[in-house]
């Protein structure tokens, strides 16, 4: 994960255009590139004029609109009318052609460009090609990614407000994480069953989702993230911003695809329920945060200037710090919002920094990086010290407990989303790393944001209490310690995890606290 000391804020109304920003989207769009400024930006307002308020789940004064949970809205008909309102919305946005900023597919290209769009983004004023330059656009593996998403879909619901002709419309939420009777995707996304009939509905999903095949409880887990008490990393600990982004929200994207638009970033807003994925991903950080938990302080961090087009195609701009409390300067609350959420976030103190964290000791470490593949790979990590006993990766005492063994999968590089959750075992035998068996299972991870030039991706996870159970077991008792990776078994034979993996390698794999 890459730390983020951004640039300070440029000027109010005129964005800045960096220089890599401008060569990319110069090739496409020629000598007219030249000279072109960004369209000019305002702060934007909270709340929204075009759609009105008013009503149930509306309203001016601040905290007064209310995100709610699907299934909840499918119960009654005031909650039915809003999930038809979304529906409407997204109808009416599909409509508009890729030249309207509020059109489904432009909004959907704020994540990044889909390449089967290429005529049309071509044909677009250079102005709108260099907005769409991927530099600027979905912030993933970086402390933004939060904040980014946050603001993605507030103005995304904003769109839909006015699109939908309903003044008191607010995004609801598919609270997958909570309740095993929710797992399944909201029946209005899977009936009607045709996109003619149905504008929630579509065919591209993973095998079994249409059908209404839940979830599994490993996938939704939040338990890792929750665990997190800092934002940034710490340590040898990732830190919520990214253990939140690692599982559930990656983990969804590609269990939800299989080999079709959410498994891939370029395609992944086109599938409606993307936006109620990414409500229930900031929920879950509201609730970190009313756990009394701060975001990130560095006033670099919090002055980052982002810009996204408003319900009337204007060109906005927010700061991350504008962002970091729903209630007070979006307006708008989730139905289960804790008490504590409903007052101001607590910022640790500004202009602190990023985190930087206790010192980490390394423990074990590969000799090299590991291709992945179908059949699965092993790779093992030798102890940095001669005697590398059992106790090296003990946490028992005191002074150990304080400080967790994390495994890392550390620079993690693909060309080619694989749109595969990969198991990770830790000692298990021959034929063993399947099925999670608890003595052996770590957790998952799915690579889904591909990364470029000098950009990392990694993984991290807590196996301290693993590595307790199996000391106390007999499975480990010193030495090496092997790391199997395994793709997750698919569902049905015809899952995209029974076909041909893209290339992706891990650079590293070690053993810290």
């Amino acid at each position: 994960m890459t730390s983020d000391h951004d640039p300070a804020r440029p000027g109010p109304h005129v964005a800045a255009l960096s220089r890599r920003g401008f060569l990319g989207t110069a090739a496409l769009g020629g000598a007219a590139a030249i000279g072109m400024a960004w369209p000019a930006s305002v702060p934007a307002q909270p709340g929204g004029g075009s759609g009105g308020s008013g009503g149930s789940g509306g309203g001016t004064s601040q905290g007064t609109r209310v995100r709610r949970n699907i299934y909840a809205l499918a119960q009654t008909a005031e909650g039915r009318a809003m999930i038809e309102a979304y529906r409407n919305g997204v109808k009416a946005m599909m409509a508009k052609p890729y030249s309207d900023v509020t059109s489904w597919r432009f909004q959907a290209a704020i994540h990044l460009p889909n390449p089967a769009d290429a005529h049309d983004f071509n044909a677009l004023p250079v102005e709108l090609q260099l907005y769409l330059d991927r530099t600027n656009l979905c912030q993933h593996r970086n402390l933004r990614f939060l904040p980014w998403h946050r603001m993605y879909v507030y103005f995304f619901e904003r769109i839909v407000r006015k699109a939908s002709g309903k003044a008191d419309f607010m995004l609801p939420y598919w609270n997958y994480t909570d309740s095993s009777a929710e797992r399944a995707l909201p029946e209005a996304f899977r009936n009607p069953a045709t996109e003619a009939a149905n504008a929630l509905f579509r065919s591209a999903r993973a095998p079994g989702i249409n059908s209404g095949t839940a979830l599994d409880s490993g996938s939704v887990s939040t338990s890792g993230a929750f665990n997190e008490t800092s934002a940034a990393p710490s340590g040898a600990r990732p830190g919520f911003y990214q253990e939140i982004e690692s599982q559930p929200h990656n983990i969804i994207h590609v269990t939800l695809g299989g080999d079709g638009l959410m498994s891939d970033p370029a395609t992944a807003a086109l599938d409606p329920i993307f936006w109620l994925h990414h409500c229930n991903i900031d929920r879950l950080w509201a609730r970190w945060n009313a756990r009394g938990r701060t975001n990130v302080s560095d006033g670099a961090f919090l002055g980052r200037v982002h810009r996204f087009w408003d319900e009337d195609g204007h060109l906005v701009e927010m700061t991350t710090r504008e962002v970091m409390d729903t209630v007070t300067r979006l307006d708008y609350r989730y139905d289960d919002a804790a008490a504590p959420e409903a007052g101001t976030v607590t910022l640790a103190q500004a202009d602190s920094g990023v985190e930087a964290g206790a010192p980490v000791s390394e423990l074990a470490a590969s000799a090299g990086p590991v291709t992945l593949s179908r059949e699965g790979v092993t790779i093992q990590t030798q102890p940095v010290v001669e005697a590398g006993g059992p106790d090296l990766f003990a946490t028992t005492t005191p002074d150990q407990l304080s400080q967790p063994v994390v495994l890392r999968l550390d620079d993690i590089r693909f060309d080619t989303p694989p749109r595969t959750v990969f198991e990770v075992y830790l000692n298990a035998p021959e034929g063993a790393a399947r099925d999670r068996d608890p003595a052996y299972f770590v957790g998952l991870f799915a690579p889904f944001t591909p990364p470029e030039g000098g950009d990392t991706y990694d993984e991290a996870f807590d196996v301290s209490g693993l590595i307790d159970r199996q000391i106390r077991a007999g499975i480990y008792d010193g030495g090496a310690i092997d790391v199997r990776i395994v793709p997750r078994a698919p569902l049905e034979a015809t899952g995209v995890e029974a076909g041909a993996l893209p290339e992706i390698t891990v650079g590293r794999v070690s053993l810290i606290r």
